[in-house]
């Protein structure tokens, strides 16, 4: 068995029983009322953008808009811009792999947008519990009025 399988799987048995209780006074706060928000509308038309449709035909169209319009380039220099959505933009926008964008930015991009169309979103940093993985990656979260918790398994 090599070392890397034995200090993985047993930083796996460290989580192996997870209490049912103690997320009852957890809570996330949005910035719901954030002024770049109405930038975000007069500049790059976020709602129109979104839709009138369900929230997550709204969620879909956003992630397509900043897909194609905020390309991700990793492993390059970090860039030095406000870490607000409507920065990343100005500063991205249209101009392909060139600026060097990260997923975090991607992610604050699109969480801002969410946020700015009226949808409740967050954006999560995904560590990685090896000592031997030094990156992380940073990723969207929407909640979708639509879909029931109970269908997510949640």
């Amino acid at each position: 068995m090599n070392d890397t399988y034995r200090l993985l799987s047993g930083a796996l048995r460290v989580f192996e029983h997870f209490p049912e209780a103690g997320c009852e006074h957890f809570f996330i706060e949005h910035d719901i009322e954030n002024p770049n928000f109405e930038l975000l509308h007069n500049q790059y038309s976020i709602l129109e953008i979104a839709g009138d449709g369900s929230d997550f035909s709204k969620a879909i169209n956003l992630m397509r808009w900043v897909h194609e319009n905020v390309r991700h380039c990793g492993g390059g220099r970090e860039v030095d811009i406000s870490k607000d959505a409507v920065s990343i933009l100005n500063y991205t926008f249209g101009k392909g792999k060139m600026p060097g964008i990260f997923c975090y930015h991607i992610a604050i991009v699109y969480t801002e947008c969410c946020l700015a169309a009226g949808l409740t979103a967050r954006t999560i940093q995904c560590k990685p519990f090896s000592p031997y993985d030094l990156d992380m990656h940073v990723v969207s979260m929407v909640y979708i009025n639509e879909i029931p918790v109970s269908a997510v398994g949640v």
